[in-house]
């Protein structure tokens, strides 16, 4: 199965140990994104199956760059990682499209659980 993954989030450090931790537990094609800007080009190129979005990140309105992620890739199933427990984030998040939430410091889980569903019942290409 060759799975593939955006990871937008401003940090360069985060990136690169999700993209690492990513390639090792199956995905076949990790893309970075550091903007809104390069997250949108990212997802016209790569067309990812799953697509992990942080929220948190200064100068981003996660309801929208979901949204046009989602729109984007219809297909790609989305987790937001959303400031601290805010469910007003979390509802908005999931309104624009993520299917999974979390907080920063829960993104690890989250993520395994979207490579599990993917994994489950991969999306159609």
């Amino acid at each position: 199965m060759s799975l593939s993954l955006l990871i937008v989030d401003d940090g360069a450090l985060a990136r690169h140990v999700l993209k690492h931790l990513m390639s090792r537990e199956g995905f076949a094609t990790v893309v970075g994104a550091g903007s809104v800007a390069e997250a949108l080009a990212a997802a016209r190129v790569v067309r990812p199956d799953a697509i992990l979005v942080d929220t948190t990140d200064e100068g981003v309105d996660g309801p929208d760059l979901i949204a046009a992620l989602s729109k984007l890739c219809p297909d790609a199933r989305i987790a937001a990682v959303i400031p601290g427990d805010d469910t007003r984030a979390a509802a908005a998040a999931r309104h624009a499209g993520a299917e999974f939430t979390c907080d920063a410091p829960g993104a690890a889980p989250v993520v395994a659980e979207l490579l599990s569903a993917l994994q489950a019942a991969p999306v159609a290409l």
